[in-house]
């Protein structure tokens, strides 16, 4: 390799670490304001995390163990109201927590869990932090990144602008879905990844003829992290329908070779991500020692028959998803500019995703993209309650983070509009200024007393 490829290389390097750092730094700056234990089920993913890197795997009838519960004890919980028990307490009992101590985040797969652990571990043990939360916070702002930086690579294949595409991608960081998701131990940080990894996967399958092997992969991966991330196989099945050419050459009752193709595609994509997703399931069903409906939560949301329609059509649920941007945030990060960033983010995306419906054709990837995305996330959230509620005898409304996979899509749908250099340059701009204001904000914002360290 010549000096001069090698330069090129790093130019072309350059965006994408810069698009890493300032993802990144809103996780981590995140993590050094936010010192409680979060009300979003911290407590047990961190449970998990712990028990299965030390190779025990949860399950529905487990306890959450000794370290995690320290770590709540220590720190306190971000819940008005209540309180956990004081730090020096020699033996910790579950029943002092919520839900009785219950670990109720067995029904996610291991995938994410095993990832943080072994981060939460290693840090630990070679003394980079105090504690297994704080590695395993880390691990959720690095994927989270990764996350964003992967969409920002969807949207160069895309044939975006770098300027535009950096902006675009960037903008994710001011939905509390994702600053809270980016700085906890949850699932939801993986999701944008997977999102974005599924969505290049299906792009890479129609114009480059990745094989079908790889859509697969991608589905598998897709279930094995979390169960709603189907919405992202959903969505990449549905793209791949309708760029293709089948509603006409179904009318002539003659499918081409490539028609074909996509079809097969579409079923393997959607049909490995459920068919992981119903294997997790069984398989925790099956480990199972005690019905689930005991505990606390599933008592208070405890439904008999199907959901009502209006609920399902209440916009708060019909809509959770368009964009997927609500989430709990605490009240500190949430200043007057910031809701207003927010606010404007949340509108752009989702009116980018009813304009690419509305202009969509075979021909414009770009355009089905977010035309697909507006679709499932619109239809998603209120058959999430549905599947929910028939399946487990609960009703749960759809939280904007179950539908972060789609997240990408919407960015894609943004990208989209920014057709001249003027657009363009107003789009990358706009998404610099709110990533940096939501940096600014978690340097500026009042943080919580820093907690005793967890013993030992």
């Amino acid at each position: 390799m010549n000096r001069a490829d090698h330069s090129s290389r790093v130019r072309s390097a350059l965006p994408y670490i810069a698009v890493f750092l300032l993802a990144m730094s809103v996780g981590c700056l995140h993590m050094l304001r936010y010192r409680t234990v979060s009300p979003i089920d911290e407590l047990r993913h961190l449970d998990y995390a712990v028990k299965i890197s030390n190779g025990q795997l949860t399950h529905i009838g487990d306890k959450v163990g000794e370290i995690a519960m320290r770590e709540e004890a220590c720190r306190g919980i971000d819940l008005v109201g209540w309180l956990a028990p004081p730090c020096d307490t020699p033996l910790l009992d579950p029943l002092s927590y919520r839900d009785d101590g219950w670990q109720t985040a067995s029904p996610h797969p291991p995938t994410y869990y095993l990832g943080a652990g072994m981060v939460g571990r290693t840090l630990r043990t070679i003394g980079i932090t105090s504690s297994y939360l704080e590695g395993a916070r880390f691990f959720s702002a690095l994927i989270t990144a990764l996350g964003v930086t992967f969409v920002f690579h969807l949207l160069r294949k895309l044939k975006t602008n770098t300027y535009a595409a950096a902006g675009c991608s960037l903008m994710l960081m001011v939905f509390p879905s994702v600053v809270h998701s980016s700085g906890t131990v949850t699932p939801d940080s993986a999701s944008i990844l997977v999102g974005a990894v599924v969505a290049l996967t299906t792009l890479r399958y129609i114009e480059a003829g990745l094989a079908l092997r790889w859509l697969a992969v991608a589905g598998i991966v897709a279930g094995a992290v979390k169960l709603t991330n189907l919405l992202a196989a959903a969505a990449a099945a549905l793209f791949l329908i309708a760029s293709s050419d089948a509603w006409p050459e179904l009318r002539e009752r003659k499918l081409s070779a490539e028609t074909k193709r996509r079809l097969i595609g579409s079923a393997t994509v959607f049909g490995c991500a459920l068919a992981t997703t119903l294997l997790w399931l069984i398989i925790d069903s099956a480990r199972a020692t005690i019905d689930p409906a005991i505990i606390p939560q599933n008592l208070l949301n405890k439904y008999n028959g199907l959901p009502p329609l209006d609920f399902l059509i209440y916009p708060d649920v019909s809509m959770r998803w368009l964009p997927p941007s609500d989430n709990y945030l605490h009240v500190n990060f949430l200043p007057e500019p910031i809701v207003l960033l927010r606010t404007l983010t949340t509108t752009l995306l989702a009116g980018a995703a009813i304009v690419c419906l509305l202009r969509a054709n075979r021909t414009a990837l770009a355009l089905q993209f977010g035309a697909v995305g507006g679709i499932v996330a619109l239809f998603g959230s209120p058959l999430f309650s549905l599947v929910t509620t028939v399946y487990t005898g609960t009703l749960v409304r759809p939280e904007g983070r179950y539908g972060l996979s789609l997240a990408p899509l919407f960015v894609v749908a943004i990208a989209t509009q920014g057709e001249t250099r003027t657009g363009r340059r107003i789009l990358g701009t706009y998404g610099l200024i709110v990533v940096g204001a939501v940096i600014v904000m978690l340097m500026i914002a009042t943080s919580a007393t820093i907690p005793l360290p967890p013993p030992g």
